[in-house]
Parts: structure tokens; sequence; C-alpha cells
């Protein structure tokens, strides 16, 4: 996803929508975790950004799951792999905490 956030701020740069140098980066939930992979990985592409409620530490968001979001907890550990188990605890998002 975060490949596509730079592909986007690259296109409007081209276009001449936008100033490299202004990007801002905005989100909430997973939006605002992508606000703070982007100010995290690419800091020299934003000039600033906004993270709304977005998590910044999945571990933590995984162990604090409400009962009634079962359904997404599963989803999400399909997606992104699940850290009870050795393969997703390998994960590299799993291996930076």
């Amino acid at each position: 996803m975060h490949d596509d956030i730079l592909d986007a701020a690259d296109w409007a740069v081209h276009e001449k929508i936008a100033d490299p140098q202004k990007i801002a980066i905005m989100g909430g939930s997973y939006g605002g975790y992508e606000t703070l992979v982007g100010l995290t990985f690419t800091p020299d592409r934003f000039a600033c950004g906004v993270d709304i409620v977005g998590p910044s530490n999945l571990l933590t968001l995984l162990k604090t799951i409400p009962p009634y979001w079962g359904p997404a907890l599963q989803m999400f550990k399909d997606r992104v792999g699940d850290p009870t188990t050795e393969e997703g605890k390998s994960c590299s998002w799993n291996a930076r905490r």
C-alpha cells in the first residue's frame, strides 16, 4: 500500500497538481497507520502528516481487539500474519518490534 501512496504523490507532482515540498499524508484508522508508515519510512517525501486513531503498534492492536471484531481479526491474521504462530512471528512487521 505504501508504494501506492508514493506513486500517487509522484503522479500529483508530475501532473503539476502538487509541490513535492508541500505534500502531506493523512488518514484515519488503517489510513492513520499508513500515515505513520509514510512519516517513518519515507520522511523525505512528506512535509507533514496527520494520524487519526491509527495504530502505532500492530501487536498491541491485535492484543486489544474487542470480541465483536472477531471476523476482522481473522481477516487481519489471514492477510498480514498471525503473531500467535511461529510463521506469523517471523513476519517482518513482527520482527521489528
